[in-house]
This record gives C-alpha cells, sequence and structure tokens, in this order.
C-alpha cells in the first residue's frame, strides 16, 4: 500500500484494492506484522496546515488533487484507537467493475468514484464537527482483489462496526426534500409518500447493512448531499413509524392509505425488525434468517456473512461451515442455535417441495405461515438434544391425545373460501362461544395479535352480530 502510484489524478483500481505480500502489513499502532489477523484499515484525508497530520500514517495516497492517509491496525489495536465506520450501498459501477464485468469507460470511472464517494463523506464528517476523524470505508478500507486479506475482514465486519465510535449510514438516494416530505408535506398523500421514499432507501434492502446496523452501538445518518442529520440516531426508522402510524389514522384505513405510497415505496412495516433486533443486542435464528432472507445480496456467502454477524456464532462443537454451500451452511447455523437453545430452527416452516419442486434446498422461509414474534422468555424445561447425526431430538411433554387432523390448503383456496372451511371447523369445536371461537380462528389460525382482537371484539355491534351467526351457524350442528 505505501508504494502506490497514481495514474494521474487517482490511482489504479490494482493498487487499490491489491495489497501485495499480505505479510509485509505492519500495525501502525504496534509496529508488529497484522497477517493473518485481519486488517483494519482506515483513512482520512491530509490537513496541509498541520505538520503532524500524517506523522504515523501507514501509507499516502495522492488523489484528486488531495491526499488521502491511511493507517492499518489489528483489529485489537483499532479497537484502542476512535473510527466512524460507513455503512452504505455500494454504486453499480464500481460493484460492476469490481466483479470484474465493467467496460474500460466503466473502469475509468470507478477510479474515480472509488475515492472521491469516500472522501465527500470525510469532508461531510469534517464539517460536522469531527476535524480528523478516521473512518472505515470499504472501498479503501478492503483490498477487494485480495482474496486472502479482503476474506479475513469480511469475518471481522461485525466487529469492526461495533468496535466504532459510531457507525455512519449514508443513505445516498434520500434527500432533504423526502426527509422535508414525511415531516411536514403539505397534504396526507404528500406525507404517506415522504415516508415511503424513505423507506424505499436502497440501504433498507440489504444484508450486509441490515447486519451492520444491528451490531453498531451508536448511529448517525448522512443523506445524499453527505450532510448528517442532526437528531436521528436510529436511521428514521422511529420517524417514519410515527409518520404513518399518523397518515393511517388520519386516512382511516391503512390499506388506502398504501395506495398513495405504492408507487413512491416501501411502507414501515416492510422494513423488518431492525430496530427490535438492534435494541434487544440478539436475535433467535428465525428472527434473523426472516430478516435477512428478505434483502438482497450478491451471494450466499454474502448472506451468510451478514448471518454470522447478526447470531455471532461461537463454532465450539464443530468447525465453521463453507458458506458457499447454502444448505451446509444453513443447517450448521440452526444447529450451533439449537445447542444455544434456541427452538426456532425447528419451528420454522420448509418450502412445500409439492408446489416447488425447484424449491428443494433452498432452506427455511416463513411466507406460508405467521411470524412468530420476538422470544418472549426461554424454555422452562428445555428438552432438545443433537443426535449422533447432528438432528434435532425433541422429548415433548404428554399434554392430551390428537382427536382430530384437518388440513386447510391456505396457499390456493380463494381467501373468503378458506375462511368459510376454517371458521366451520372452529365453530364444532368450540361451539356458540364468542371468545372462545375469536381466539381459536383470529390467534391460532390467522396469526392476529391476541390484543387487538379482544379489541374489535369490545364493539357491541360487532359481537352480537358475530354471537347471532354463530349460533345461526351452530344450531344445525347441535341437533
Amino acid at each position: 500500500m505505501a508504494n502506490l502510484t497514481p495514474a494521474g489524478e487517482t490511482p489504479t483500481l490494482e493498487a487499490l484494492w491489491c495489497t501485495g505480500n499480505p505479510s509485509t502489513l505492519t500495525c501502525c499502532a504496534c509496529d508488529r506484522p497484522i497477517h493473518p489477523q485481519p486488517l483494519v484499515r482506515t483513512f482520512r484525508l491530509h490537513d496541509p496546515t498541520s505538520p503532524a497530520s500524517g506523522q504515523n500514517a501507514t501509507a499516502r495516497l495522492p488523489a484528486l488533487g488531495r491526499t488521502i492517509l491511511t493507517f492499518d491496525r489489528h483489529l485489537s489495536c483499532a479497537s484502542k484507537a476512535t473510527y466512524i465506520a460507513v455503512s452504505h450501498v455500494w454504486n453499480p459501477t464500481i460493484s460492476a467493475v469490481q466483479n470484474g464485468h465493467g467496460s474500460d469507460a466503466e473502469t475509468q470511472q470507478a477510479r474515480v468514484l472509488a475515492v472521491q464517494l469516500p472522501m465527500r463523506i470525510w469532508d461531510g464528517v469534517h464539517s460536522a464537527g469531527q476535524p480528523g476523524a478516521e473512518l472505515w470505508h470499504d472501498y479503501l478500507s478492503v483490498p477487494q482483489w485480495q482474496g486472502d486479506v479482503k476474506a479475513r475482514i469480511l469475518d471481522a465486519v461485525a466487529a469492526i462496526f461495533a468496535r466504532a465510535a459510531f457507525t455512519l449510514v449514508h443513505l445516498d438516494d434520500v434527500s432533504a426534500p423526502c426527509v422535508r416530505a414525511m415531516r411536514a408535506g403539505g397534504t396526507l398523500r404528500a406525507r404517506a409518500r415522504g415516508v415511503a421514499r424513505v423507506c424505499n432507501a436502497a440501504w433498507f434492502g440489504r444484508v450486509w447493512t441490515a447486519m451492520e446496523y444491528v451490531r453498531s452501538p451508536a448511529v448517525r445518518t448522512m443523506l445524499d448531499d453527505c450532510v448528517l442529520v442532526d437528531g436521528v440516531d436510529d436511521v428514521f426508522l422511529g420517524e417514519v413509524q410515527e409518520a404513518w402510524d399518523a397518515v393511517v389514522v388520519e386516512r382511516g384505513d391503512a390499506h388506502e392509505a398504501e395506495k398513495w405510497a405504492r408507487d413512491c415505496g416501501l411502507v414501515p412495516w416492510q422494513l423488518g425488525p431492525l430496530a427490535r433486533v438492534r435494541g434487544q443486542g440478539a436475535a433467535s435464528f428465525a428472527e434473523a434468517f426472516s430478516m435477512l432472507a428478505k434483502r438482497g445480496c450478491r451471494s450466499d456467502a454474502d448472506f451468510f456473512h451478514a448471518l454470522g454477524g447478526v447470531l455471532n456464532p461461537r463454532w465450539e462443537e464443530e468447525t465453521p461451515p463453507d458458506f458457499e454451500r447454502y444448505g451446509d451452511a444453513t443447517m450448521a447455523f440452526a444447529r450451533e442455535c439449537l445447542r444455544n437453545g434456541d427452538y426456532t430452527p425447528v419451528l420454522m416452516s420448509p418450502l412445500p417441495v409439492d408446489d416447488n419442486p425447484g424449491g428443494i434446498g433452498m432452506g427455511y422461509h416463513d411466507g406460508g405461515i405467521w411470524s412468530l414474534g420476538a422470544l418472549q422468555r426461554a424454555p422452562a424445561n428445555p428438552r432438545l438434544s443433537l443426535s449422533p447425526v447432528w438432528n434435532p431430538v425433541i422429548r415433548a411433554e404428554r399434554i392430551g391425545t390428537v382427536r382430530f387432523v384437518k388440513k386447510f390448503n391456505f396457499r390456493t383456496l380463494h381467501p373468503p373460501v378458506l375462511f368459510s372451511h376454517v371458521a366451520q371447523v372452529a365453530l364444532d369445536f368450540t361451539g356458540p362461544d364468542v371468545d372462545d371461537f375469536v381466539a381459536t380462528v383470529g390467534t391460532r389460525l390467522y396469526g392476529q395479535d391476541a390484543q387487538e382482537v379482544r379489541q374489535r371484539c369490545l364493539d357491541a355491534e360487532r359481537r352480537a352480530l358475530l354471537e347471532q351467526r354463530k349460533i345461526h351457524q351452530h344450531r344445525p350442528n347441535s341437533l
């Protein structure tokens, strides 16, 4: 890195993304070799007015008329320094070139963008009162074309974000006018669309950024103009939910409100449990898998790196899996969670093979069932173990005899027809008691919130109508 040779105003990507011999990487803090430990490379821009500005820098990189100073450290040494980790979505041109698919013109453009974009972010941080701050940004901090060095860094990304002074989330496709529309749009429709445009930020749709956010102890947010937003420490998650709730109340119907937002992007509930998972500091296998499965990634390996960052497995009883082998990696994570008392891997529903033969081996999903929700408390009497071939063995308590089994095809029946079948079967078992019927159908079969169901039943007219129809439907079966 110390011998970078700039071509024109920017270095070549080969010089930027290759380190040469990894054994030459030396920590600027302790002066010891870094390899084979993960490299933590941070940067800041040189201040020509300060003679000591680059005194302990590992390398100086001339770019776009300025000088980038880089600092190479061990992860343990970086933890003693102060740096800001940047969480962002890759520029499409840089991504294409990094993967070897760019044209000559795109390669030249990527050379400029790979240094220009991190420099703009640093300038924004500097202007916000963080002079001399060091940033970790994967365009400059990760040797993208040095596989052995990069692999170790990817394994440590969660720790890099967890130990940063704070994580800077760069929403490069969200503008200040979008935020103003969400907060104070002139019409209800304008506020709804403002919420949707913020929720539609590409940052919310990637597995890496979700993991980085979950592992970050502190967060600040930057918009497309590289200006930090004051007072936003949760990437607008709380604000978009509050604004959306107000829109729904004023509109009077959530589905009608969503029609306004549909052509502009997503709505808050579609972003998943980001705030909850970060707030609780841990996630179950099902929570983490479901949250990440709704987001995009370039490869299976990226998905499992992100999953590992959220779950933080210790791999004490088996070798870490090959993240390129989807089935093996999924089962390894599931077994590791089961060993630690997380039962959610055995509660998730596999994709039905008869509906989609091509889905065999694609792992778990929750598309055909409702969310299990957050874990309220650990099992009081754990009775789960792993067999010699690593399959889960459950010793369950006997709670009664199964007297009736009925399969409902939730995937193909028209919803009103399906509901009539479900309601009739439930009625046969509950009888005309409204509370028992509602608890069975609403919460057990359709996964609705029990408190919300009870609240709706307090409506006298609705309850009376339901009682009348249930008595009428139940009478023939009771004769």
